[in-house]
């Protein structure tokens, strides 16, 4: 799924509802391209994202944009002249000109001219101006100018996997969106559990993010958390994780005993955010909203709208920020089937056959025995060695071993290898999808045209798990178009994926957001088929002998474009880079 998911980039294409809006739908699916693998590591989170689908059988994805300043020390050491000496409240504006060029509003702080502050404008003009701390230290050698300010670390849409051990939803609700006439199994709320350092309790209640929490009781919080504790360190929740750790082997710093019996403050704390309805306005009517909740002082920490926070395009339902996917899905459940579940069954049969086998191994090897009572041999036990002889009277008969012979295991293989046939059908993993030939179908390989019909039965069935897992791939990037309309900074580059760094179109701007306002849709083409690089390779050299002839460029069916497409495709196929060998057409965009 993996292969089949990367194969093609951008996954996702664009659909606009207008024809001229075609150029906008493409560069956003490759700004969105760019933003989950570039600069969200979409890579590691499409992994998770599959090993979920298919382990779990349910996946949840929580898509917000974070929008994160942090604290910046930037400090930059200015070379003197030995024969100059100017004071400091000289040097540092000089220097400041430099460092910073839109810096205006300089004050200095002090006397001697160590400490100033100033202004810059932002790039985003709704943003406010950055005020720079700014400390500086002579030496005999250079000028030292310490900057600091708050700056934002990352601003951008972020795809997080959801565990499901920390997400909760209500008995017989089939998705996580509200329940509207439209979607009869949404839920009426769901909930998601947060783990959050007691550090970053302050931060928020300072910029504002948690105006529900005052300062006070920030601090209360924060002392109570780091208080030593007695007993398991860690919250009550953590119980799977800890049981799963334990289970690897692994030593973990939630529930496990130190001291003797004292553990460390683990300076955790659990936020719940729970998306629901309630009447916020007293009017009768239920409004959506987002409370936060820290859980272990059961204190609201912050109430929003929910199209506050994740606006609604006009004409386009309420959406909450999860999209989901499910590997077989139950209708009337949240929770799909995964593919262990599935193997269940046949495992146990696998399993029990192997035991009984091995059961047959070890008594054939090692048999039980009869002696004669009267005989010499007495009742206890034996352990021979080489050369060493038992006195009896008549060996031969006071002594007998029943013979259990080997070829009762053939019963067990047969058995296992049944098993194993039923397993392949389960799962879909034959000895095609392994690279292998399938027994007595040697003849069904010799050519290419057997071999794709023999792929594409192969493929009827595991094409549904692909394309389930990239419809949710696609409620993912539609999320993701929501907050781009809302949030995206002004003058946002780009690269655009799969183009040479040498190409001029390979580098893109988007000016504003109101670019890209505009309704989309997004769809996608991988198949199991045209992600294999080597049958795609066989394909494209059949399409070209068919269609790159003197008729067919004499009809005008093919053209100077469609030939540039085909013989791009064609190097892509063989995992080369293709603006090495080719040259785009004089006219062709």
């Amino acid at each position: 799924l993996y292969n089949a998911v990367m194969g093609i980039r951008p996954i996702m294409s664009a659909k606009p509802t207008r024809k001229d809006h075609k150029d906008i739908a493409d560069r956003e699916a490759q700004l969105i391209d760019y933003q989950v693998f570039s600069e969200g590591r979409g890579d590691v989170a499409l992994e998770r994202y599959l090993e979920q689908y298919v382990d779990d059988g349910t996946v949840i994805i929580y898509v917000p944009w974070i929008r994160e300043k942090r604290r910046i020390v930037d400090v930059h050491h200015i070379p003197t002249e030995p024969d100059v000496d100017e004071p400091l409240d000289v040097r540092v504006p000089r220097a400041l000109e430099t460092l910073i060029p839109t810096l205006n509003d300089l004050q200095k702080l002090d006397i001697s001219g160590r400490h100033w502050k100033g202004l810059a404008p932002s790039i985003d003009p709704m943003e406010s101006p950055r005020e720079y701390d700014i400390w500086a230290r002579q030496s005999h050698r250079s000028l030292e100018i310490k900057l600091i300010y708050l700056a934002p670390t990352f601003d951008g849409p972020v795809p997080i996997i959801q565990n499901l051990e920390d997400f909760v939803i209500p008995m017989r609700s089939e998705n996580c969106q509200p329940v509207t006439q439209h979607n009869p199994g949404g839920a009426p709320w769901v909930a998601r559990l947060i783990r959050i350092q007691v550090d970053d309790i302050k931060r928020r209640v300072k910029s504002g993010d948690w105006d529900l929490l005052s300062e006070e009781d920030a601090d209360t919080i924060i002392g109570q958390s780091r208080i030593p504790q007695t007993g398991m360190v860690g919250a009550k929740d953590d119980s799977i994780r800890v049981l799963r750790d334990e289970q690897a082997g692994l030593s973990s710093s939630f529930g496990t005993k130190v001291d003797g019996g004292k553990g460390e403050g683990h300076g955790w704390v659990t936020l719940i955010e729970w998306y629901g309805q309630d009447d916020v306005d007293d009017d009768g009517l239920l409004e959506d909203v987002i409370y936060s909740v820290l859980q272990e002082d059961e204190k609201l920490v912050r109430a929003r709208y929910l199209t506050e926070q994740y606006p609604v395009p006009e004409g386009q339902p309420i959406l909450r920020p999860f999209a989901e996917a499910r590997y077989i899905p139950v209708p009337g459940q949240f929770y799909g089937l995964s593919m262990p579940e599935i193997m269940e069954g046949v495992h146990d049969w696998i399993h029990v056959m192997i035991n009984q086998a091995i059961d047959n191994g070890t008594l054939a090897n090692m048999p039980f025995g009869f002696y004669r009572a009267s005989s010499g041999l007495k009742p206890e036990v034996y352990r021979p060695r080489p050369f060493e002889l038992f006195p009896l009277d008549n060996p031969q008969q006071d002594v007998f071993f029943p013979q259990i012979p080997h070829s009762d295991q053939s019963f067990f293989l047969n058995m296992t290898q049944l098993a194993m046939q039923f397993m392949d059908r389960e799962t879909q993993i034959g000895p095609v999808q392994m690279g292998q030939v399938p027994q007595g179908k040697a003849s069904a390989l010799r050519t290419t045209g057997t071999t794709n019909a023999l792929l594409q039965q192969g493929a009827a069935m595991p094409e549904q798990l692909l394309r389930r897992a990239l419809l949710g791939l696609a409620d993912v990037w539609m999320l993701i178009h929501r907050l781009n309309r809302r949030y995206l900074p002004p003058k946002q580059h780009f690269l655009i994926a799969g183009r040479s760094l040498e190409q001029d179109d390979a580098y893109q701007v988007i000016e504003t957001r109101l670019d890209i306002d505009i309704p989309l849709q997004f769809t996608f083409q991988a198949t199991l088929l045209n992600t294999n690089k080597g049958m795609m390779s066989q394909n494209l050299m059949q399409l070209g002998a068919a269609i790159v002839n003197p008729l067919t460029m004499q009809l005008g069916i093919v053209g100077p474009e469609q030939i540039y497409n085909w013989a791009k495709d064609f190097i892509d196929a063989n995992q080369l880079d293709p603006s090495r060998y080719l040259k785009k057409p004089v006219g062709i965009p």
